[in-house]
């Protein structure tokens, strides 16, 4: 990656420095965040074929019970089978990290996504107030010089730690709130309040951009 030929480009299309800076930070972030993703991909695929090869069956009994009893937990107030409807998209990943967060009891789950584009993934994945309160707290810190930056940086990896935490409780209050709505109703509450949200990322994301045409 040349970040100082794209530096330079910036500096011709964003004449003002600080808002030419949050921009910069902003490509740079969605760059490492693509690199991540396909290093990601090919690592998940080598392990899958590692564990196709090595699986023996006394571990798939193993996690076959645990994954029941994971199901079958009595405090939640969903099915398995919602909460795959609800996440719509990835749901494999979100619900092995859930279980791993309720098995521990550990907060700290890694997440790229949340990571490298914190706010954005709050948005796309329907947390709006955990989103705007995300980036009202990353606009203040940015106003304060060094300190503030570095508090910015501080709020990256907390969201990257975090994330699929705050998610796996967004998903609990969720349900929490339709969880008197009679069956006809449910699955098409969860589909309203779950899923993704695409287009409001990509008009934030337009907007710099617009912004710094004008």
């Amino acid at each position: 990656i040349d970040i100082p030929l794209i530096y330079k480009w910036f500096c011709m299309l964003y004449p003002d420095k600080d808002f030419r800076w949050h921009c910069f930070f902003i490509v740079i972030r969605h760059i490492l965040f693509l690199c991540a993703q396909r290093g990601m991909s090919y690592s998940l695929k080598n392990e899958e074929i590692v564990e196709e090869v090595s699986t023996t069956q006394e571990n798939l009994n193993k996690n076959q019970d645990v994954k029941t009893e994971y199901i079958n937990d009595s405090s939640k107030n969903y099915t398995d089978e919602e909460l795959n409807l609800f996440l719509e998209k990835n749901q494999l990943y979100y619900m092995e990290k859930f279980r791993v967060i309720e098995s521990t009891g550990s907060k700290v789950s890694w997440n790229w996504c949340s990571f490298l584009i914190s706010g954005y993934w709050m948005f796309y994945r329907k947390m709006y107030i955990q989103a705007i309160l995300y980036i009202v707290a990353n606009f203040v810190l940015g106003l304060i010089p060094f300190i503030g930056w570095i508090g910015n940086i501080a709020l990256w990896i907390c969201a990257g730690l975090f994330g699929n935490y705050f998610y796996l409780e967004h998903v609990k209050k969720q349900f929490c709130e339709i969880s008197c709505a009679d069956s006809s109703n449910r699955d098409m509450l969860i589909q309203k309040r779950g899923g993704t949200n695409i287009v409001i990322p990509i008009i934030l994301l337009i907007i710099p951009v617009v912004i710094g045409i004008i």
